[in-house]
């Protein structure tokens, strides 16, 4: 298939917002789940104008990286019909970038630089899940799979080559110790901890660490509190399990409460917890380190209940910032250097290899979305596009790792032309 000899200039955009600018009530409306990211990843990608997109969506910041001619306005208002808000709140509290500034802004985040908590090492592994759920949905080409890639070694040399991820911290973490300032001496507390993901292991990682001796799981899925609660890292303390259907009567059971699931609304209600106020004395802590949250916001009005949540841990982190300016700057240059060598490397022409490649995959998943709209049933068509997407995007990335591989091999070069018909 003939290849076009005009230059195509490709933009590439970030739309976002994090904890520095944007509330943990607005980040929630705005976060989209692990289980969701596939579908609204792949209808951003069919947005005008957008040609490649990644959606990451954390506790502490959600971003959509795209590349393309245009359509930053149009992903916005698609994002927003997504996620079911106005796209006027997104416009009010969201960040715009381009180009360079948007190559920066991802080191910088990979890096930990624009972490809640600088130092933690969640984000590298978000990042790289981010990029490949985006790759194996069809949604990434040459420009997104070069940043993305690029960012990531980013984030392994700022791992090796500085101290600044050797404290072992994250949002759990900065929890617990929350915990502690409120409690004193954890050794005695009964503690609940609600859900059996990442966040809620790592919580209980650090209440162990912290001398906590005696631990209750809930989880919705029981089975995935059985297998936390097994872990070796716990066998000297008290861990036990009680299934979904008493966390009213475990809240009454108990002083602290650290919660963190996958759930898209309170899990902890206002009812729930007054009603376990009766049947409790003492004053209860909730400690609520998810997004969506997880516990109501008036549960925090009731007498002798303490709720925090991220934007609580927010300002506490800032306040207490221990991370040394010697370790900022070293991390801070390390960023720098590789943003020179980033910025050295683009080639931003259509006539280059890789981007042939990329541009002739483009052209023929064109051809036949469009003959698929035209045979079939709309519901068949859409489910058809989606696995034509899948595998277009899996041969993609081999093909452009080849073409990576043998740029300035002309023979080499010469042989991927022939076969892609692109000369």
């Amino acid at each position: 298939m003939p290849m076009a000899e005009e230059r195509i200039q490709r933009t590439l955009f970030c739309l976002g917002v994090d904890h520095h600018n944007t509330p943990v009530a607005v980040r929630e409306r705005l976060s989209v789940s692990d289980t969701a990211v596939p579908g609204v990843v792949q209808r951003l990608r069919q947005v005008p104008g957008i040609d490649e997109c990644v959606l990451l969506s954390t506790c502490n910041r959600v971003e959509v990286y795209a590349a393309g001619c245009k359509g930053l306005h149009a992903l916005r208002d698609t994002f927003a019909e997504e996620v079911g808000v106005d796209p006027a709140l997104i416009s009010e509290h969201a960040y715009e970038m381009h180009d360079e500034v948007v190559a920066r802004h991802l080191f910088r985040v990979v890096a930990s630089l624009e972490s809640m908590v600088i130092g933690e090492y969640q984000i590298q592994h978000q990042i790289k899940n981010a990029y490949e759920v985006a790759r194996r949905s069809g949604c990434t080409g040459m420009h997104l799979d070069a940043l993305f890639q690029y960012a990531l070694n980013v984030g392994k040399a700022v791992r090796t080559h500085t101290s600044i991820g050797e404290r072992k911290v994250s949002v759990a973490s900065v929890g617990v110790d929350l915990a502690r300032h409120i409690h004193g001496d954890l050794s005695k507390a009964r503690m609940l901890v609600v859900g059996a993901g990442e966040i809620a292991e790592l919580a209980t990682v650090h209440l162990v660490s912290a001398g906590v001796r005696r631990i209750t799981l809930i989880n919705r899925t029981h089975e995935r509190a059985l297998n936390l609660a097994k872990d070796g890292r716990f066998a000297a303390v008290d861990v036990h399990t009680v299934p979904w259907s008493q966390l009213a009567h475990a809240l009454s059971q108990h002083d602290i409460v650290v919660t963190s699931t996958a759930a898209e609304r309170p899990v902890i209600t206002t009812a729930e917890v007054r009603e376990a106020r009766r049947r409790c004395l003492g004053p209860l802590v909730i400690i609520d380190l998810a997004v969506p949250r997880d516990v109501a916001a008036e549960v925090g009005e009731l007498a002798d209940v303490y709720r925090y949540d991220l934007d609580h841990l927010d300002h506490m982190v800032a306040a207490n910032r221990d991370v040394r300016e010697d370790e900022l700057q070293a991390v801070e240059a390390l960023v720098a250097e590789h943003l020179v060598q980033w910025q050295q490397r683009q080639t931003w022409n259509a006539s280059d290899l890789p981007a042939a490649v990329s541009q002739w995959f483009a052209e023929v998943l064109a051809e036949e979305t469009q003959v698929l709209q035209q045979r079939l049933d709309p519901e068949a068509a859409a489910e058809a596009r989606r696995s034509v997407h899948r595998l277009a995007g899996k041969l993609r990335h081999r093909c452009l790792q080849m073409a990576r591989s043998h740029v300035g091999d002309p023979e080499r070069e010469a042989l991927i032309r022939q076969l892609l018909d692109l000369e």
